[in-house]
Parts: structure tokens; sequence; C-alpha cells
């Protein structure tokens, strides 16, 4: 959908860094997770304590393309968003598409479901600009991310 978050970055890193840094290496770049994607249907939850999304592997293709599904969400912010935007998350996906580009390598992210109507999308454009074409950006470029808690 034209209205979903989309966003792409080129990095130096190889398709399988990024791969792996989109499927594993989450605490190095965005925030603490417990579980990994190594095969469809394997969950994982994200924390940035007290709000967490838990997510579901849709499509995992090695170097190219992976698809999470929000199966829980609990994405609370007191005094900044309504009660509803809690589980806003719910049914979302997050999309990478991986591909070589000359020497570099192309990420193509789209969360599938943010969009402008929703009353977080403020808050997690924000948050994807950051943890997406900042910090994942520089992990795969210099090996130094800025996942949640190291943030400065």
């Amino acid at each position: 959908m034209a209205d979903d978050y989309t966003r792409v970055i080129n990095v130096s890193a190889t398709p399988a860094a990024a791969y792996r840094a989109v499927t594993r290496e989450f605490d190095r770049w965005w925030t603490q997770a417990t579980g990994i994607f190594g095969t469809a249907g394997d969950e994982a939850s994200f924390r940035f304590d007290p709000v967490y999304w838990t997510m579901r592997a849709e499509v995992l293709i090695p170097g190219r393309n992976v698809v999470l599904a929000c199966i829980d969400a609990n994405h609370v912010h007191e005094g900044v968003l309504p009660p509803a935007a809690r589980e806003e998350w719910l049914g979302t996906k997050l999309s990478w598409q991986i591909e070589p580009d000359g020497e570099h390598t192309r990420i193509a992210f789209t969360h599938e479901g943010l969009v402008p109507a929703l009353a977080c999308y403020a808050i997690c454009r924000t948050g994807w600009d950051f943890f997406f074409g900042n910090s994942l950006k520089n992990y795969l470029d210099t090996g130094t991310g800025l996942p949640a808690g190291v943030r400065q």
C-alpha cells in the first residue's frame, strides 16, 4: 500500500550480513529480543519496556527477503498515545527486501500497515527513521549500531 512506512538504505555489508542483522542481530541495532528467525514460523519478541511486539517469521529467503508478522503487541506510551494505540501493530508486517547494488547492498524496508491514520504513526516513523535509517545502516557499515539503551 502506498501509505505504508517505507525507507531504503544502501550499506557496505554483504546481503548475507544484512540478512543476518534482520533475523538474528536485532540487539545490535534495534532493541533487545528474545528469539531469532531461522525458519518460517519462528517467533521472537522485541522490547522497549513496557512496550513489546511479538513477531512470527512468514518469509525467510537468505540474503534476499524477510517478512515478519506482528502477532502480539503492547505499544503503550502513557499520556502520549491513546489506549487504543496499544495494539495498532497487531497484524502489521515488517518486510526487508535485500539485494546487491554494485559494491553495496540495497535494503528496502516496509512496515506494512504502519500508515498515517494510526495514532502511533509519528512516533513509529521517527523510531524507524532512527533504528533502520541510522542504527542499522551504521551497524552494517561500521559494525557499531545504536540500539535502544545505547542511543545517545
